[in-house]
């Protein structure tokens, strides 16, 4: 249960980000003098755009970055390949860090030396 909820949580969370952040776009894109919980659906869109371009991206190159070497290397997955790639493919590239390679790297045991 408990590994099921370090796979699933990460991925509903940056799905749940992706889908808000559409959503205020096209509500910014369609109707930006709509005003709701007293911002303008316009701000609503570009904060959804910094979110989505810049705030998911770093959240997950953080714990991309704090999950132990030796975990990655028992997965067979390179770290900076996968920063590398949710740096360079903002959308996409947290959601293909949470879906493929870190479910593989949390489910390593941890090395103690």
């Amino acid at each position: 249960m408990r590994t099921a909820v370090r796979v699933a949580l990460p991925i509903v969370v940056v799905l749940a980000v992706l889908v808000a952040a559409i959503i205020a776009v096209f509500q910014g894109i369609t109707e930006p003098d709509h005003v709701v919980l007293g911002i303008s659906s316009r701000h609503a869109d570009i904060a959804a755009c910094w979110l989505a371009l810049l705030g998911l991206p770093a959240g997950c190159i953080v714990d991309a970055a704090r999950l132990d070497q030796t975990r990655w290397i028992t997965a067979r997955r390179g770290k900076f390949a996968w920063i590398a790639t949710v740096a360079y493919v903002p959308c996409v590239g947290p959601l293909l860090y949470v879906s493929l390679a870190r479910p593989w790297v949390v489910s390593q045991p941890r090395v103690r030396h």
